[in-house]
């Protein structure tokens, strides 16, 4: 699947680069598309793995509820604060509980009384009954049961009051609830209410614990294959591409679908639209050291790109003519016209379908996709990283009309691996990062 998006992606690129070149058209001033090599093979800002926008959350959410019977007194924090552990996060009226403990603690001397009666009760019966005529014995025996019953019944509500009892008397003691994590209190609902997406009942207060971070993106039903649990994962700085973190996919949420701004694909081979939703999945991290809690990232499958060979620089085969004898590629030169250059390849990839090359080209070259209407002496447009074809990409580097959609063909549209809702990327819409990098153009509406 990644050899037939990488193959369909630099066929896309070259198509549109043709057409607004006009390279093949005969025309004396046509020109070819080249590319950054660094870019290519990922040395740049943009390599070509699938990539999906993540973001980095907590790994645990702490809901606290209050206790519908006792009312709150005083609220010692606010939302955006950090906490510790064993922090006081609020207080109970102590006046109310104290009411309730002494109703309680009478209620539990009554039934200890009740229990002393119960026995007396039982053992003078016992003792009438041995002195009662035959014809009385049945009805001591049941008056014993009946009071034996009561005995029972009233021992075990003295367990349970007694528990009640011990709980109001903590409480009375330090009404306060604690924070149970360190993190931040991300909300406080001191008015209760019912939560509009769900219709539960809104906690009192939602601690955000800090310190153990994972990492949640969305992933399209279509690519299931590309992200299970268990896969390696690389997570990569969106302002440094350099900087890079390790983890593994611990959750793919398939019972809870997230909402889309658009959840449908186009399938050529039956002409019909047919819905697909996405859903959450959570990156367990390898070391979480240089990450912030709320930081976008982006989540790369781990097919080795980081270590394929070093600092080797390693080229895909699409784009080497001749690879098995005299191997060379499609370069533009300092005069900025188009050469046939050769190349020295070293190992071959055979997962990842690359080649090491040793010399001929370096990150700074410029490169066109091989194709019969190339010629030499043509003259070349570049694209480099910023400029990553413009009208055929889209301000984040992924292409406006090209047709990969998790390695299926599409309508047109780099969904889900790449794209999605047809917004414009920013770097910054937090919304857009439950999507799949949503890129500027991804429907045409933009560049």
């Amino acid at each position: 699947m990644k050899k037939k998006m990488i193959c369909i992606v630099l066929a896309a690129v070259f198509v549109f680069g043709c057409a607004l070149s006009g390279c093949g058209s005969g025309d004396s001033g046509e020109t070819a598309a080249v590319q950054s090599v660094a870019m290519i093979t990922g040395a740049g800002s943009v390599g070509v793995y699938d990539r999906y926008a993540g973001l980095v959350v907590s790994q645990q959410t702490v809901e606290i509820k209050r206790d519908e019977s006792k009312v709150v007194a005083e609220i010692y924090v606010e939302e955006g604060q950090n906490v510790n552990v064993g922090d006081k996060l609020f207080a109970y009226d102590t006046e109310d509980l104290q009411y309730s403990l002494d109703k309680a603690t009478l209620e539990l001397e009554q039934l200890k009384n009740s229990i002393e009666n119960y026995k007396t009760q039982i053992a003078q019966l016992e003792k009438e009954k041995k002195n009662a005529s035959a014809s009385q014995q049945l009805s001591y025996t049941v008056e014993i049961q009946d009071a034996q019953a009561n005995l029972r019944e009233a021992e075990y509500n003295l367990q349970l009051k007694q528990a009640e009892v011990e709980r109001m008397q903590a409480a009375v003691g330090d009404p306060s609830v604690t924070a149970e994590v360190s993190g931040v209190v991300q909300s406080l609902n001191p008015d209760g209410g019912m939560d509009p997406n769900t219709g539960e009942q809104l906690p009192f207060m939602t601690i955000v614990e800090t310190g153990t971070y994972r990492v949640k993106g969305t992933i399209n039903e279509m690519a299931a294959g590309a992200l299970s649990v268990g896969t390696g994962v690389i997570i990569r700085s969106r302002i440094d591409s350099t900087q890079t973190w390790t983890g593994t996919v611990e959750i793919v949420d398939w019972e809870n679908p997230v909402s889309s701004g658009n959840n449908y694909y186009y399938d050529s081979g039956n002409d019909e639209m047919t819905q697909s939703s996405k859903y959450p999945f959570y990156v367990t991290m390898d070391s979480t050291d240089g990450l912030m809690l709320g930081q976008h990232v982006y989540i790369e499958p781990d097919f080795g790109q980081e270590n394929a060979a070093g600092d080797a620089l390693m080229l895909s085969s699409w784009y080497i003519s001749d690879a098995d004898s005299n191997p060379w590629v499609w370069a533009a030169n300092g005069r900025d016209k188009l050469e046939k250059r050769k190349v020295e390849l070293g190992v071959y990839d055979a997962e990842l379908d690359q080649y090491e090359i040793l010399s001929g080209l370096t990150v700074d070259d410029y490169i066109a996709y091989p194709d019969e209407t190339l010629r030499e002496g043509m003259g070349v447009v570049r694209y480099d990283d910023n400029q990553f074809m413009a009208g055929v990409y889209g301000d984040d580097g992924y292409a406006d009309d090209g047709y990969v959609d998790d390695g299926y063909v599409d309508d047109g549209n780099m969904d889900d691996s790449y794209a999605d809702d047809a917004e414009a990327w920013d770097g910054s819409d937090a919304e857009d990062d439950e999507g799949q990098m949503p890129a500027a153009g991804a429907r045409g509406e933009v560049g």
